[in-house]
Protein backbone atom coordinates (compact mmCIF):
# COMPACT_ATOMS: atom_id res chain seq x y z
CA UNK A 1 0.00 0.00 0.00
CA UNK A 2 1.16 3.33 -0.79
CA UNK A 3 2.58 5.64 1.85
CA UNK A 4 0.46 8.54 2.26
CA UNK A 5 1.72 10.44 4.83
CA UNK A 6 4.30 10.45 8.12
CA UNK A 7 2.55 10.90 11.53
CA UNK A 8 3.63 10.50 15.11
CA UNK A 9 1.78 9.44 18.32
CA UNK A 10 1.92 11.20 20.93
CA UNK A 11 0.22 8.77 24.01
CA UNK A 12 2.04 7.86 27.08
CA UNK A 13 -0.19 4.41 27.63
CA UNK A 14 2.41 2.36 25.55
CA UNK A 15 -0.37 -0.45 24.53
CA UNK A 16 -3.00 2.26 22.88
CA UNK A 17 -0.01 4.00 21.41
CA UNK A 18 0.88 0.70 19.73
CA UNK A 19 -2.68 0.33 18.81
CA UNK A 20 -3.07 3.58 17.52
CA UNK A 21 0.13 2.71 15.24
CA UNK A 22 -0.95 -0.71 14.41
CA UNK A 23 -4.27 1.00 12.74
CA UNK A 24 -2.50 3.95 11.08
CA UNK A 25 0.25 1.39 9.18
CA UNK A 26 -2.60 -0.72 7.49
CA UNK A 27 -4.16 2.71 6.54
CA UNK A 28 -0.69 3.22 4.44
CA UNK A 29 0.73 5.78 7.12
CA UNK A 30 4.36 6.20 7.93
CA UNK A 31 4.73 6.04 11.87
CA UNK A 32 8.32 6.55 12.05
CA UNK A 33 8.34 6.83 16.00
CA UNK A 34 5.94 7.71 19.22
CA UNK A 35 6.46 9.37 22.04
CA UNK A 36 5.33 9.59 25.62
CA UNK A 37 5.70 13.21 26.90
CA UNK A 38 5.16 16.72 24.59
CA UNK A 39 9.05 17.43 25.61
CA UNK A 40 10.24 14.31 23.75
CA UNK A 41 7.85 15.08 20.41
CA UNK A 42 9.27 19.34 20.66
CA UNK A 43 12.97 18.08 20.54
CA UNK A 44 12.81 15.27 17.78
CA UNK A 45 10.01 17.46 15.60
CA UNK A 46 13.05 19.42 13.34
CA UNK A 47 14.68 16.12 12.88
CA UNK A 48 11.51 13.73 11.70
CA UNK A 49 9.45 16.70 10.29
CA UNK A 50 6.22 14.79 10.19
CA UNK A 51 2.72 15.40 8.03
CA UNK A 52 0.80 15.47 11.06
CA UNK A 53 0.70 14.93 15.13
CA UNK A 54 -1.64 12.58 16.65
CA UNK A 55 -1.51 14.05 20.34
CA UNK A 56 -2.81 12.67 23.50
CA UNK A 57 -4.05 15.72 25.85
CA UNK A 58 -2.88 14.07 29.33
CA UNK A 59 0.69 13.02 29.05
CA UNK A 60 3.62 12.01 31.15
CA UNK A 61 6.06 15.23 31.66
CA UNK A 62 5.28 18.59 32.91
CA UNK A 63 3.83 19.50 29.48
CA UNK A 64 0.29 18.45 28.72
CA UNK A 65 -1.06 17.93 24.78
CA UNK A 66 -2.75 21.45 24.99
CA UNK A 67 -0.06 23.20 25.60
CA UNK A 68 2.16 21.19 23.27
CA UNK A 69 -0.57 21.29 20.33
CA UNK A 70 -0.33 25.56 20.56
CA UNK A 71 3.34 25.41 20.05
CA UNK A 72 3.34 22.77 17.31
CA UNK A 73 0.92 24.43 15.53
CA UNK A 74 1.95 27.91 15.61
CA UNK A 75 5.85 27.09 15.70
CA UNK A 76 5.78 24.62 12.72
CA UNK A 77 2.74 25.11 11.21
CA UNK A 78 2.14 21.05 11.72
CA UNK A 79 -1.65 19.83 11.79
CA UNK A 80 -2.80 18.25 14.96
CA UNK A 81 -5.15 16.09 16.18
CA UNK A 82 -6.10 15.29 19.40
CA UNK A 83 -7.34 12.57 21.56
CA UNK A 84 -8.79 12.20 24.76
CA UNK A 85 -11.28 11.00 26.89
CA UNK A 86 -12.24 14.51 28.13
CA UNK A 87 -14.86 16.30 26.73
CA UNK A 88 -15.61 18.64 29.94
CA UNK A 89 -16.05 23.04 28.59
CA UNK A 90 -13.15 23.79 30.25
CA UNK A 91 -11.34 21.23 28.25
CA UNK A 92 -12.76 22.10 24.60
CA UNK A 93 -12.37 26.08 25.64
CA UNK A 94 -8.00 25.00 26.15
CA UNK A 95 -8.13 22.97 22.77
CA UNK A 96 -9.50 25.82 20.98
CA UNK A 97 -6.53 28.04 21.53
CA UNK A 98 -3.94 24.89 19.61
CA UNK A 99 -6.69 25.33 16.53
CA UNK A 100 -6.74 21.46 16.54
CA UNK A 101 -7.76 19.97 12.91
CA UNK A 102 -9.73 17.35 14.78
CA UNK A 103 -10.74 16.25 18.47
CA UNK A 104 -11.33 12.64 18.76
CA UNK A 105 -13.28 11.22 22.00
CA UNK A 106 -11.65 7.58 23.70
CA UNK A 107 -12.68 4.94 22.61
CA UNK A 108 -12.84 5.56 18.58
CA UNK A 109 -12.90 3.13 16.01
CA UNK A 110 -10.36 2.44 12.84
CA UNK A 111 -13.22 4.28 10.44
CA UNK A 112 -13.38 7.31 12.33
CA UNK A 113 -9.44 7.61 12.84
CA UNK A 114 -9.32 7.34 9.61
CA UNK A 115 -11.88 9.84 8.53
CA UNK A 116 -10.26 12.61 10.86
CA UNK A 117 -6.38 11.87 10.00
CA UNK A 118 -7.40 11.97 6.01
CA UNK A 119 -8.84 15.09 6.46
CA UNK A 120 -6.60 16.71 8.78
CA UNK A 121 -4.18 15.99 5.92
CA UNK A 122 -6.27 16.99 3.12
CA UNK A 123 -6.83 20.36 5.29
CA UNK A 124 -3.20 21.19 5.50
CA UNK A 125 -2.78 20.94 1.57
CA UNK A 126 -5.16 23.51 0.87
CA UNK A 127 -4.20 25.24 3.61
CA UNK A 128 -1.19 25.56 2.35
CA UNK A 129 -1.32 25.74 -1.67
CA UNK A 130 -3.69 28.90 -0.31
CA UNK A 131 -0.80 30.38 1.57
CA UNK A 132 1.40 30.20 -1.47
CA UNK A 133 -1.48 31.73 -3.70
CA UNK A 134 -1.58 34.10 -1.24
CA UNK A 135 1.95 34.85 -0.83
CA UNK A 136 2.74 34.96 -4.88
CA UNK A 137 -0.61 37.48 -5.47
CA UNK A 138 0.80 39.53 -2.76
CA UNK A 139 4.22 39.53 -4.23
CA UNK A 140 2.43 40.21 -7.96
CA UNK A 141 0.61 43.37 -6.15
CA UNK A 142 3.42 44.66 -4.72
CA UNK A 143 6.00 44.42 -7.82
CA UNK A 144 2.89 45.82 -9.94
CA UNK A 145 2.62 48.81 -7.09
CA UNK A 146 6.47 49.70 -7.44
CA UNK A 147 6.32 49.33 -11.24
CA UNK A 148 4.00 52.05 -11.43
CA UNK A 149 5.93 54.27 -9.09
CA UNK A 150 9.15 53.43 -10.70
CA UNK A 151 7.55 54.02 -14.11
CA UNK A 152 6.96 57.42 -13.14
CA UNK A 153 9.90 58.31 -11.70
CA UNK A 154 11.53 57.26 -14.80
CA UNK A 155 9.82 59.29 -16.72
CA UNK A 156 10.86 62.47 -14.60
CA UNK A 157 14.32 61.36 -14.04
CA UNK A 158 14.66 61.38 -17.75
CA UNK A 159 13.43 64.46 -18.43
CA UNK A 160 15.79 66.03 -15.88
CA UNK A 161 18.66 63.53 -17.67
CA UNK A 162 17.34 64.68 -21.83
CA UNK A 163 18.27 68.47 -19.85
CA UNK A 164 21.87 67.58 -18.42
CA UNK A 165 22.92 66.10 -21.41
CA UNK A 166 21.65 68.38 -23.61
CA UNK A 167 23.04 71.59 -22.37
CA UNK A 168 25.94 69.96 -21.47
CA UNK A 169 26.45 69.21 -24.91
CA UNK A 170 25.72 72.67 -26.38
CA UNK A 171 28.18 74.06 -23.69
CA UNK A 172 31.01 71.74 -24.91
CA UNK A 173 30.19 72.69 -28.07
CA UNK A 174 31.31 76.13 -27.48
CA UNK A 175 33.85 75.41 -25.19
CA UNK A 176 35.71 73.24 -28.34
CA UNK A 177 36.39 76.40 -30.20
CA UNK A 178 38.84 77.70 -27.77
CA UNK A 179 41.90 75.49 -27.19
CA UNK A 180 42.24 77.17 -23.45
CA UNK A 181 38.92 75.19 -22.32
CA UNK A 182 40.49 72.06 -21.74
CA UNK A 183 39.59 71.89 -17.88
CA UNK A 184 36.47 73.41 -18.64
CA UNK A 185 35.70 70.36 -21.50
CA UNK A 186 36.64 67.34 -18.90
CA UNK A 187 34.48 69.08 -16.38
CA UNK A 188 31.68 69.09 -19.06
CA UNK A 189 32.34 65.52 -19.47
CA UNK A 190 32.18 64.34 -15.94
CA UNK A 191 28.69 65.73 -15.73
CA UNK A 192 27.88 63.61 -19.19
CA UNK A 193 29.76 60.68 -17.69
CA UNK A 194 27.51 60.86 -14.37
CA UNK A 195 24.03 61.54 -16.72
CA UNK A 196 24.81 58.98 -18.92
CA UNK A 197 25.23 56.49 -15.52
CA UNK A 198 21.90 57.75 -14.48
CA UNK A 199 20.17 56.92 -17.39
CA UNK A 200 21.81 52.89 -16.81
CA UNK A 201 19.71 53.24 -13.51
CA UNK A 202 16.38 54.79 -15.08
CA UNK A 203 16.70 51.53 -17.90
CA UNK A 204 16.87 49.19 -14.20
CA UNK A 205 13.71 50.80 -13.09
CA UNK A 206 12.50 50.41 -16.18
CA UNK A 207 13.76 46.63 -16.45
CA UNK A 208 12.17 46.54 -13.15
CA UNK A 209 8.66 47.78 -13.88
CA UNK A 210 8.57 46.08 -17.33
CA UNK A 211 8.26 49.26 -19.28
CA UNK A 212 11.38 48.69 -21.17
CA UNK A 213 10.53 47.70 -24.30
CA UNK A 214 11.53 44.33 -25.46
CA UNK A 215 13.10 43.51 -28.80
CA UNK A 216 13.56 39.50 -28.62
CA UNK A 217 15.35 38.23 -31.39
CA UNK A 218 15.95 34.64 -31.87
CA UNK A 219 20.20 33.96 -30.66
CA UNK A 220 22.58 30.78 -30.34
CA UNK A 221 22.62 30.97 -26.51
CA UNK A 222 26.36 30.19 -26.55
CA UNK A 223 26.84 33.45 -28.47
CA UNK A 224 25.80 35.56 -25.27
CA UNK A 225 27.71 33.84 -22.78
CA UNK A 226 31.09 33.83 -25.00
CA UNK A 227 30.51 37.54 -25.71
CA UNK A 228 30.16 38.49 -21.99
CA UNK A 229 33.08 36.50 -20.97
CA UNK A 230 35.61 39.28 -21.23
CA UNK A 231 33.55 41.82 -19.01
CA UNK A 232 32.49 39.23 -16.35
CA UNK A 233 36.24 38.61 -15.42
CA UNK A 234 36.73 41.80 -15.62
CA UNK A 235 34.44 42.31 -12.59
CA UNK A 236 35.95 39.97 -10.64
CA UNK A 237 39.01 40.29 -7.68
CA UNK A 238 42.10 38.49 -8.23
CA UNK A 239 40.62 35.83 -4.92
CA UNK A 240 37.66 34.75 -7.52
CA UNK A 241 38.54 32.22 -9.58
CA UNK A 242 36.38 32.51 -12.73
CA UNK A 243 35.21 29.05 -14.58
CA UNK A 244 33.63 29.22 -17.68
CA UNK A 245 31.28 25.95 -19.02
CA UNK A 246 29.77 26.04 -22.44
CA UNK A 247 28.27 23.22 -23.90
CA UNK A 248 28.03 22.97 -27.63
CA UNK A 249 24.49 22.38 -27.99
CA UNK A 250 23.02 24.93 -25.53
CA UNK A 251 20.51 25.87 -28.38
CA UNK A 252 18.68 28.69 -29.76
CA UNK A 253 16.53 31.04 -27.85
CA UNK A 254 14.30 33.95 -28.39
CA UNK A 255 15.50 36.85 -26.24
CA UNK A 256 16.55 40.74 -25.96
CA UNK A 257 20.18 40.60 -26.18
CA UNK A 258 20.64 43.59 -24.23
CA UNK A 259 18.45 43.23 -21.60
CA UNK A 260 19.82 39.59 -21.21
CA UNK A 261 23.11 40.73 -20.79
CA UNK A 262 22.22 43.31 -18.10
CA UNK A 263 20.05 40.25 -15.79
CA UNK A 264 23.69 38.02 -16.41
CA UNK A 265 26.32 40.98 -15.57
CA UNK A 266 23.44 41.67 -12.22
CA UNK A 267 23.96 37.70 -11.23
CA UNK A 268 27.37 37.94 -12.15
CA UNK A 269 27.53 41.24 -9.64
CA UNK A 270 25.60 39.52 -7.10
CA UNK A 271 27.72 36.43 -6.59
CA UNK A 272 31.15 38.28 -6.40
CA UNK A 273 29.46 40.42 -3.48
CA UNK A 274 28.55 37.29 -1.79
CA UNK A 275 32.32 36.13 -1.61
CA UNK A 276 34.32 39.16 -0.07
CA UNK A 277 36.86 36.70 0.58
CA UNK A 278 37.29 35.28 -2.69
CA UNK A 279 35.97 31.92 -3.79
CA UNK A 280 34.54 30.32 -7.40
CA UNK A 281 32.59 32.09 -9.44
CA UNK A 282 30.68 28.87 -12.48
CA UNK A 283 28.93 30.37 -14.80
CA UNK A 284 27.56 27.75 -17.17
CA UNK A 285 25.59 27.69 -20.65
CA UNK A 286 23.54 24.27 -21.36
CA UNK A 287 20.23 22.72 -22.25
CA UNK A 288 17.83 21.00 -20.41
CA UNK A 289 14.68 18.69 -20.89
CA UNK A 290 11.72 19.09 -19.14
CA UNK A 291 9.36 16.04 -18.91
CA UNK A 292 6.76 17.41 -16.03
CA UNK A 293 5.41 20.66 -14.97
CA UNK A 294 8.16 22.09 -12.84
CA UNK A 295 7.56 24.87 -9.89
CA UNK A 296 10.26 27.80 -10.71
CA UNK A 297 10.31 31.27 -8.80
CA UNK A 298 6.88 33.11 -9.54
CA UNK A 299 5.34 30.36 -12.17
CA UNK A 300 5.42 26.69 -13.41
CA UNK A 301 7.71 25.76 -16.49
CA UNK A 302 6.11 23.59 -18.93
CA UNK A 303 7.04 20.80 -20.18
CA UNK A 304 10.02 20.77 -23.46
CA UNK A 305 13.27 21.69 -24.28
CA UNK A 306 15.61 24.84 -22.93
CA UNK A 307 18.51 26.47 -23.38
CA UNK A 308 19.60 27.56 -19.27
CA UNK A 309 22.49 29.80 -18.38
CA UNK A 310 23.27 29.53 -14.50
CA UNK A 311 25.61 31.68 -12.23
CA UNK A 312 26.58 29.76 -8.43
CA UNK A 313 28.51 31.23 -6.06
CA UNK A 314 30.34 29.61 -3.14
CA UNK A 315 29.96 32.23 -1.04
CA UNK A 316 27.66 33.46 2.18
CA UNK A 317 24.27 31.89 0.58
CA UNK A 318 20.78 33.34 0.98
CA UNK A 319 18.86 32.00 4.42
CA UNK A 320 15.48 31.02 4.26
CA UNK A 321 13.87 33.66 5.69
CA UNK A 322 15.48 35.57 3.34
CA UNK A 323 14.70 33.66 0.11
CA UNK A 324 10.97 34.90 -0.57
CA UNK A 325 11.95 38.35 -0.50
CA UNK A 326 15.01 38.59 -2.69
CA UNK A 327 13.13 39.61 -5.90
CA UNK A 328 11.69 42.24 -4.15
CA UNK A 329 12.29 45.83 -5.01
CA UNK A 330 14.98 47.41 -2.81
CA UNK A 331 15.58 44.48 -0.68
CA UNK A 332 19.24 44.64 0.46
CA UNK A 333 20.83 42.69 2.75
CA UNK A 334 23.99 45.21 2.08
CA UNK A 335 25.41 47.76 4.19
CA UNK A 336 23.52 51.24 3.47
CA UNK A 337 25.03 52.81 0.74
CA UNK A 338 26.69 49.29 -0.91
CA UNK A 339 23.43 48.32 -3.08
CA UNK A 340 20.06 49.58 -4.01
CA UNK A 341 17.95 46.89 -3.78
CA UNK A 342 17.53 46.90 -7.07
CA UNK A 343 19.18 43.99 -8.64
CA UNK A 344 17.71 41.04 -8.40
CA UNK A 345 14.26 43.26 -8.92
CA UNK A 346 15.74 43.62 -12.37
CA UNK A 347 16.83 40.66 -12.95
CA UNK A 348 13.11 39.11 -12.53
CA UNK A 349 11.08 41.74 -14.22
CA UNK A 350 13.47 41.10 -17.09
CA UNK A 351 13.20 37.16 -17.20
CA UNK A 352 9.35 37.25 -16.97
CA UNK A 353 8.84 40.08 -19.50
CA UNK A 354 10.92 37.77 -21.88
CA UNK A 355 8.96 34.88 -20.81
CA UNK A 356 11.71 32.89 -18.73
CA UNK A 357 11.87 31.41 -15.79
CA UNK A 358 13.93 31.88 -13.10
CA UNK A 359 15.04 29.11 -10.40
CA UNK A 360 17.13 29.56 -7.41
CA UNK A 361 19.27 27.09 -5.41
CA UNK A 362 20.91 28.29 -1.79
CA UNK A 363 22.41 27.33 1.58
CA UNK A 364 24.28 28.97 3.80
CA UNK A 365 27.65 28.68 3.82
CA UNK A 366 27.94 26.83 0.92
CA UNK A 367 26.63 29.14 -2.21
CA UNK A 368 23.59 30.25 -4.32
CA UNK A 369 22.68 29.51 -7.57
CA UNK A 370 20.86 31.21 -10.04
CA UNK A 371 19.26 29.29 -13.23
CA UNK A 372 17.61 31.35 -16.59
CA UNK A 373 15.65 29.33 -18.70
CA UNK A 374 14.35 30.08 -22.11
CA UNK A 375 12.13 27.60 -24.50
CA UNK A 376 14.36 26.27 -27.39
CA UNK A 377 13.36 28.12 -30.90
CA UNK A 378 14.53 26.11 -34.16
CA UNK A 379 17.81 27.25 -35.18
CA UNK A 380 16.52 28.71 -38.62
CA UNK A 381 14.94 31.09 -37.22
CA UNK A 382 17.90 32.77 -37.24
CA UNK A 383 18.29 34.60 -40.41
CA UNK A 384 22.07 35.26 -40.35
CA UNK A 385 21.89 38.64 -41.21
CA UNK A 386 24.69 40.82 -39.16
CA UNK A 387 23.22 43.40 -36.90
CA UNK A 388 24.07 46.78 -37.48
CA UNK A 389 26.86 48.26 -36.11
CA UNK A 390 26.35 50.85 -33.44
CA UNK A 391 25.37 54.32 -34.40
CA UNK A 392 28.40 56.58 -35.23
CA UNK A 393 28.40 61.07 -34.29
CA UNK A 394 25.27 61.74 -35.17
CA UNK A 395 25.68 65.08 -36.78
CA UNK A 396 22.75 68.06 -36.52
CA UNK A 397 20.89 67.85 -40.06
CA UNK A 398 18.98 71.36 -40.91
CA UNK A 399 15.63 72.03 -41.43
CA UNK A 400 13.30 75.09 -42.06
CA UNK A 401 9.82 73.61 -41.59
CA UNK A 402 7.57 74.33 -38.42
CA UNK A 403 7.99 72.49 -34.95
CA UNK A 404 5.18 72.82 -32.57
CA UNK A 405 6.90 71.22 -29.28
CA UNK A 406 4.44 70.48 -26.18
CA UNK A 407 6.27 69.63 -23.90
CA UNK A 408 5.04 70.72 -20.33
CA UNK A 409 8.07 70.52 -18.31
CA UNK A 410 9.75 73.90 -18.51
CA UNK A 411 13.72 73.11 -19.26
CA UNK A 412 13.58 70.42 -21.56
CA UNK A 413 10.73 72.42 -23.56
CA UNK A 414 13.47 75.39 -23.32
CA UNK A 415 16.15 73.23 -24.43
CA UNK A 416 14.37 71.32 -27.55
CA UNK A 417 13.45 74.93 -28.65
CA UNK A 418 16.66 76.28 -28.47
CA UNK A 419 18.28 73.12 -30.20
CA UNK A 420 15.88 73.25 -33.40
CA UNK A 421 15.80 77.03 -33.44
CA UNK A 422 19.66 76.91 -33.55
CA UNK A 423 19.73 74.63 -36.94
CA UNK A 424 16.62 76.56 -39.01
CA UNK A 425 13.51 75.33 -38.05
CA UNK A 426 10.82 77.52 -36.66
CA UNK A 427 9.52 77.16 -33.24
CA UNK A 428 5.99 77.09 -31.89
CA UNK A 429 5.97 76.37 -28.15
CA UNK A 430 3.14 74.67 -25.99
CA UNK A 431 3.04 74.50 -22.26
CA UNK A 432 -0.03 72.01 -22.45
CA UNK A 433 -2.51 70.61 -24.57
CA UNK A 434 -4.59 73.31 -24.59
CA UNK A 435 -2.11 75.59 -25.14
CA UNK A 436 -1.32 73.48 -28.27
CA UNK A 437 -4.61 73.66 -29.66
CA UNK A 438 -5.04 76.87 -29.59
CA UNK A 439 -1.33 77.70 -31.31
CA UNK A 440 -2.46 74.94 -34.01
CA UNK A 441 -5.52 76.73 -34.80
CA UNK A 442 -3.55 80.09 -35.07
CA UNK A 443 -1.18 78.62 -37.16
CA UNK A 444 -3.13 76.63 -38.94
CA UNK A 445 -1.40 74.83 -42.41
CA UNK A 446 2.26 75.92 -41.17
CA UNK A 447 3.02 73.55 -38.54
CA UNK A 448 4.80 70.72 -40.25
CA UNK A 449 5.88 68.67 -36.96
CA UNK A 450 4.80 68.14 -33.46
CA UNK A 451 7.16 67.41 -31.26
CA UNK A 452 4.95 66.04 -28.36
CA UNK A 453 5.70 64.03 -24.63
CA UNK A 454 3.49 61.36 -24.11
CA UNK A 455 2.95 62.20 -21.31
CA UNK A 456 0.25 64.96 -20.74
CA UNK A 457 -1.81 66.84 -17.49
CA UNK A 458 -5.78 65.67 -18.10
CA UNK A 459 -5.68 64.30 -21.25
CA UNK A 460 -5.56 60.87 -23.33
CA UNK A 461 -2.57 61.04 -25.99
CA UNK A 462 -4.89 59.62 -28.65
CA UNK A 463 -7.61 61.62 -28.11
CA UNK A 464 -5.48 64.95 -28.09
CA UNK A 465 -3.62 63.64 -31.33
CA UNK A 466 -6.88 63.41 -32.97
CA UNK A 467 -8.03 66.49 -32.01
CA UNK A 468 -5.07 68.04 -33.63
CA UNK A 469 -5.14 65.89 -36.79
CA UNK A 470 -9.04 67.23 -36.85
CA UNK A 471 -7.44 70.96 -37.02
CA UNK A 472 -5.02 69.39 -39.24
CA UNK A 473 -4.78 66.19 -41.36
CA UNK A 474 -1.44 65.95 -42.87
CA UNK A 475 0.63 66.49 -39.60
CA UNK A 476 3.44 64.65 -38.72
CA UNK A 477 4.38 63.69 -35.17
CA UNK A 478 7.46 62.40 -33.32
CA UNK A 479 6.48 61.33 -29.78
CA UNK A 480 9.09 61.27 -27.26
CA UNK A 481 9.05 59.75 -23.53
CA UNK A 482 9.71 57.08 -21.24
CA UNK A 483 9.08 53.45 -23.10
CA UNK A 484 6.58 51.42 -21.93
CA UNK A 485 4.44 54.26 -21.25
CA UNK A 486 0.56 53.44 -20.38
CA UNK A 487 -1.27 54.45 -23.90
CA UNK A 488 1.04 55.65 -26.01
CA UNK A 489 0.23 54.96 -29.23
CA UNK A 490 2.54 52.72 -31.30
CA UNK A 491 2.24 53.78 -34.94
CA UNK A 492 4.00 57.06 -34.75
CA UNK A 493 7.83 57.93 -34.80
CA UNK A 494 9.01 57.62 -31.22
CA UNK A 495 12.27 58.66 -29.52
CA UNK A 496 12.66 57.20 -25.98
CA UNK A 497 14.21 59.33 -23.18
CA UNK A 498 16.89 60.84 -22.44
CA UNK A 499 18.28 61.54 -25.46
CA UNK A 500 21.04 63.04 -27.01
CA UNK A 501 20.33 66.81 -29.22
CA UNK A 502 21.88 65.04 -32.04
CA UNK A 503 19.36 61.70 -32.22
CA UNK A 504 16.49 64.71 -31.70
CA UNK A 505 17.65 66.49 -34.73
CA UNK A 506 18.11 63.44 -36.64
CA UNK A 507 14.52 62.50 -35.60
CA UNK A 508 13.24 65.15 -36.88
CA UNK A 509 14.29 65.11 -40.13
CA UNK A 510 13.73 61.63 -40.89
CA UNK A 511 10.02 61.89 -39.69
CA UNK A 512 9.67 65.02 -41.50
CA UNK A 513 11.38 63.36 -45.03
CA UNK A 514 8.64 60.60 -44.36
CA UNK A 515 5.47 60.74 -46.83
CA UNK A 516 2.42 61.74 -45.23
CA UNK A 517 0.21 58.86 -44.27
Amino acid sequence: MQVSGRIVVVEDESIVALDICRQLISLGYDVPETFASAEELLAALPEIQPDLVLLDIELAGEMDGLVAAALIRHEYNLPVILLTAYADDRTVERAKDSDPFAYIIKPFDARELRTQVSLALHRHDVEKRLAERERDLRRAQKLELVGRITGGVAHDFNNLLTVILGYSKLIMKEAKQDPRNDSILKSIEGIRTAALKSAGLTRQLLAFSRRQPAKPVPVELNRVFSELQPIMRGLMSERIDVQFQAEANAGVVVIDIGLIEQVILNLVLNARDAMPDGGTLTIRSFPRSITEPLESFGGTVEPGDYGVISVEDSGTGIPDEHMEEIFEPFFTTKAEGDGAGLGLSTVYGIVKQLGGHLFVHSRVGQGTKFEIAFAHTPLSAIDGKPESEAEGELNYPQGAETVLIVEEDPPLRHLMAQSLGSIGYSIVEARNAGEALLCLEDTRSTVDIVLLDVVLSHVSIEVFIRRLLGIQADLRFLLIGTPGTPGAPEEFPFLPKPFEIERLCTRIREVLDLPVS
